[in-house]
């Protein structure tokens, strides 16, 4: 329970960063979202795109079955943003496609643990949560409140949403 509350407050002092602030001009800013995870993280990535899709319009969770993420590469521009989601076993793809869309200029964010190690050698906009290794499986109860954070956060930034979120909810 400690550890949990440790990791808990980490997501919420994030918020007061200036990586933070970085993240979610970017967002606001970018006329398209793309959203990709990988391993223990892909629950999460979905989970993202589908509630900043309530808010942010034309983001989109990037499953890369094509197996190139064309449409995140090809797509994609200075005004588009690529949120890349990763925990522990950090996947392959998860590194190569974080260095392709940082050599091709595209916005990046990246949200992992502390453990990764590479992740600021290719984007300032890095968003890290402690992660306890003494657990075999990692508890992503912080993670789920850092995006409700996020998302609140871009709302409050972009302005009224509530319409949106109304037009949504109606469709």
């Amino acid at each position: 329970l400690q550890t949990d509350i440790r990791v808990l407050t980490q997501a919420y002092a994030l918020a007061r960063t200036a990586e933070w602030t970085s993240v979610v001009k970017m967002l606001v800013a970018a006329e398209r979202v793309s959203v990709a995870s990988f391993h223990l993280g892909r629950s999460l990535g979905l989970g993202l795109a589908s509630l900043l899709q309530q808010v942010k319009p034309r983001t989109r969770f990037a499953d890369g079955t094509d197996g190139a993420y064309a449409d995140v590469l090809l797509d994609s521009g200075a005004d588009s943003c690529v949120i890349l989601i990763d925990f522990r076993r950090y996947a392959r793809h998860f590194r190569l496609l974080a260095e392709e869309v940082a050599a091709r200029g595209i916005p990046l964010i990246i949200i992992t643990d502390t453990q990764c190690y590479w992740a600021r050698q290719l984007t300032d906009n890095v968003l890290m949560l402690p992660l306890d290794s003494d657990r075999a499986w990692h508890n992503f109860g912080a993670v789920t409140s850092l995006f409700s954070l996020l998302i609140s956060e871009v709302t409050r930034v972009q302005g009224d949403m509530f319409e949106r979120i109304g037009d949504v909810n109606v469709l």
